[in-house]
Protein backbone atom coordinates (compact mmCIF):
# COMPACT_ATOMS: atom_id res chain seq x y z
CA UNK A 1 0.00 0.00 0.00
CA UNK A 2 2.63 2.50 -1.17
CA UNK A 3 0.89 5.96 -1.70
CA UNK A 4 3.78 8.29 -2.71
CA UNK A 5 6.70 6.14 -4.78
CA UNK A 6 9.26 8.00 -5.49
CA UNK A 7 12.01 5.48 -5.46
CA UNK A 8 13.38 3.14 -8.47
CA UNK A 9 11.67 -0.87 -7.29
CA UNK A 10 12.04 -3.84 -10.02
CA UNK A 11 9.75 -7.00 -8.55
CA UNK A 12 11.67 -9.50 -6.35
CA UNK A 13 14.63 -6.96 -6.14
CA UNK A 14 15.96 -4.39 -4.18
CA UNK A 15 14.58 -0.30 -4.34
CA UNK A 16 17.50 1.65 -5.51
CA UNK A 17 17.46 4.86 -3.80
CA UNK A 18 19.08 7.97 -5.22
CA UNK A 19 20.30 10.19 -2.08
CA UNK A 20 18.09 12.80 -2.75
CA UNK A 21 15.27 14.66 -0.83
CA UNK A 22 13.00 13.14 -3.42
CA UNK A 23 14.26 9.42 -3.98
CA UNK A 24 11.85 7.76 -0.99
CA UNK A 25 8.54 5.95 -0.43
CA UNK A 26 6.04 6.41 1.61
CA UNK A 27 3.17 4.45 3.62
CA UNK A 28 -0.08 6.58 4.87
CA UNK A 29 -0.72 6.30 7.82
CA UNK A 30 -3.15 3.53 9.34
CA UNK A 31 -3.41 1.34 12.55
CA UNK A 32 -0.88 -0.89 11.69
CA UNK A 33 1.58 1.78 11.34
CA UNK A 34 0.63 3.34 14.14
CA UNK A 35 3.03 1.32 16.40
CA UNK A 36 2.84 2.99 20.18
CA UNK A 37 4.34 -0.70 21.92
CA UNK A 38 6.35 -3.53 21.03
CA UNK A 39 7.83 -3.57 17.36
CA UNK A 40 10.58 -4.92 15.34
CA UNK A 41 12.10 -3.77 11.87
CA UNK A 42 13.91 -5.25 9.60
CA UNK A 43 16.05 -4.56 6.33
CA UNK A 44 18.86 -5.87 3.88
CA UNK A 45 20.59 -2.61 3.27
CA UNK A 46 23.67 -2.34 0.73
CA UNK A 47 24.19 1.85 1.12
CA UNK A 48 26.81 3.78 -1.27
CA UNK A 49 27.78 5.55 1.60
CA UNK A 50 26.99 5.80 5.36
CA UNK A 51 27.15 9.21 6.69
CA UNK A 52 23.82 10.03 7.93
CA UNK A 53 20.90 7.58 6.03
CA UNK A 54 17.50 7.17 6.56
CA UNK A 55 16.24 3.53 6.57
CA UNK A 56 12.82 3.79 8.28
CA UNK A 57 11.09 6.44 9.76
CA UNK A 58 7.74 7.40 11.30
CA UNK A 59 6.26 10.95 11.93
CA UNK A 60 6.16 14.15 11.14
CA UNK A 61 7.01 15.43 7.18
CA UNK A 62 9.65 12.87 5.62
CA UNK A 63 10.16 11.25 9.23
CA UNK A 64 11.47 14.29 10.93
CA UNK A 65 9.73 13.73 14.22
CA UNK A 66 11.17 10.36 14.29
CA UNK A 67 8.35 8.27 16.63
CA UNK A 68 10.53 5.28 15.81
CA UNK A 69 12.98 5.21 13.45
CA UNK A 70 16.32 3.19 12.19
CA UNK A 71 19.25 5.44 10.77
CA UNK A 72 22.52 4.96 9.38
CA UNK A 73 24.85 7.44 11.11
CA UNK A 74 28.58 7.06 10.74
CA UNK A 75 28.20 3.73 9.37
CA UNK A 76 26.64 2.51 12.86
CA UNK A 77 23.06 1.13 12.82
CA UNK A 78 21.11 3.85 15.22
CA UNK A 79 17.36 2.96 16.90
CA UNK A 80 15.13 6.09 18.01
CA UNK A 81 11.99 6.50 19.33
CA UNK A 82 10.53 9.75 20.07
CA UNK A 83 12.92 11.77 18.55
CA UNK A 84 15.87 10.06 20.68
CA UNK A 85 18.60 7.63 19.81
CA UNK A 86 17.93 4.73 22.46
CA UNK A 87 20.87 2.65 20.99
CA UNK A 88 23.63 2.37 18.61
CA UNK A 89 25.20 -0.94 17.19
CA UNK A 90 28.90 -1.27 18.21
CA UNK A 91 31.99 0.73 16.57
CA UNK A 92 33.10 -2.36 16.35
CA UNK A 93 30.20 -3.08 13.85
CA UNK A 94 30.24 -1.15 11.28
CA UNK A 95 28.13 -1.16 8.34
CA UNK A 96 30.16 -1.34 5.26
CA UNK A 97 29.45 0.50 2.05
CA UNK A 98 28.33 -1.47 -1.46
CA UNK A 99 27.98 -4.63 0.39
CA UNK A 100 24.24 -6.32 1.53
CA UNK A 101 24.05 -6.01 5.35
CA UNK A 102 20.76 -7.42 6.95
CA UNK A 103 20.19 -4.63 10.12
CA UNK A 104 17.32 -5.59 12.44
CA UNK A 105 16.21 -3.60 15.40
CA UNK A 106 13.57 -4.85 18.48
CA UNK A 107 12.01 -3.06 21.29
CA UNK A 108 9.93 -4.35 23.78
CA UNK A 109 7.48 -2.31 25.28
CA UNK A 110 7.04 -3.92 28.60
CA UNK A 111 10.67 -4.54 29.98
CA UNK A 112 12.37 -1.31 27.73
CA UNK A 113 14.49 -3.29 26.47
CA UNK A 114 16.09 -2.33 22.98
CA UNK A 115 18.31 -4.93 20.23
CA UNK A 116 20.36 -4.07 17.16
CA UNK A 117 21.19 -7.12 15.37
CA UNK A 118 23.17 -7.42 12.27
CA UNK A 119 23.73 -10.07 10.17
CA UNK A 120 21.18 -12.18 12.66
CA UNK A 121 23.44 -11.74 15.41
CA UNK A 122 22.49 -9.84 18.72
CA UNK A 123 25.09 -6.66 18.39
CA UNK A 124 23.98 -4.38 21.06
CA UNK A 125 20.89 -4.36 24.03
CA UNK A 126 19.90 -1.54 26.20
CA UNK A 127 16.76 -0.48 28.45
CA UNK A 128 15.00 2.52 28.10
CA UNK A 129 11.96 3.35 30.47
CA UNK A 130 9.38 4.86 28.85
CA UNK A 131 10.89 5.42 25.24
CA UNK A 132 7.76 3.50 23.59
CA UNK A 133 6.65 5.52 20.39
CA UNK A 134 3.91 7.72 21.03
CA UNK A 135 0.72 7.80 18.37
CA UNK A 136 0.61 10.22 15.50
CA UNK A 137 -0.84 10.37 12.24
CA UNK A 138 1.75 10.71 10.05
CA UNK A 139 3.18 8.24 7.17
CA UNK A 140 5.55 5.96 7.52
CA UNK A 141 8.78 6.42 5.39
CA UNK A 142 11.44 4.47 4.01
CA UNK A 143 14.31 5.36 2.42
CA UNK A 144 14.68 8.62 4.70
CA UNK A 145 14.39 9.79 8.12
CA UNK A 146 13.82 13.67 7.75
CA UNK A 147 15.02 15.89 4.65
CA UNK A 148 18.79 15.99 4.98
CA UNK A 149 19.02 11.67 5.59
CA UNK A 150 17.83 10.70 2.27
CA UNK A 151 19.32 6.87 1.61
CA UNK A 152 21.86 6.68 -1.08
CA UNK A 153 22.07 2.83 -2.09
CA UNK A 154 19.76 -0.28 -1.84
CA UNK A 155 17.04 -1.21 0.38
CA UNK A 156 15.21 -5.23 0.35
CA UNK A 157 13.17 -7.42 2.44
CA UNK A 158 11.96 -4.16 4.61
CA UNK A 159 9.91 -4.95 7.10
CA UNK A 160 7.70 -4.05 10.48
CA UNK A 161 6.71 -6.02 12.90
CA UNK A 162 3.78 -4.97 15.60
CA UNK A 163 5.88 -6.88 18.30
CA UNK A 164 9.58 -8.01 19.50
CA UNK A 165 11.01 -10.48 17.58
CA UNK A 166 13.11 -12.83 19.23
CA UNK A 167 16.60 -13.50 18.26
CA UNK A 168 15.85 -17.01 16.48
CA UNK A 169 13.20 -15.51 14.24
CA UNK A 170 15.64 -12.60 13.61
CA UNK A 171 18.21 -14.97 12.57
CA UNK A 172 15.14 -17.08 10.35
CA UNK A 173 14.01 -14.37 8.70
CA UNK A 174 17.54 -12.97 7.72
CA UNK A 175 17.48 -16.20 4.87
CA UNK A 176 13.29 -16.29 4.38
CA UNK A 177 11.55 -14.03 1.74
CA UNK A 178 8.14 -13.53 3.40
CA UNK A 179 5.00 -13.39 1.19
CA UNK A 180 2.07 -11.41 1.06
CA UNK A 181 -0.03 -14.23 2.32
CA UNK A 182 2.26 -15.13 5.30
CA UNK A 183 0.61 -13.02 7.87
CA UNK A 184 0.42 -9.51 9.37
CA UNK A 185 4.11 -8.02 9.26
Amino acid sequence: NLSCLKAQMYWNQASSFAGTQTSYASVPNSSSVNITGSFSIEAWVNPSNTANKGVIAKGGSLGTSLRYAIRITSSRVVLITNGGPRLSSKSTSLIPVNTWTHISATYNSGSGNFNIYINGILDSSSVVAGAAPTANTDSLYIGISGASTPFNGMLDEVRLWNRELTAAEVNNNMSTSLQTSSGIY
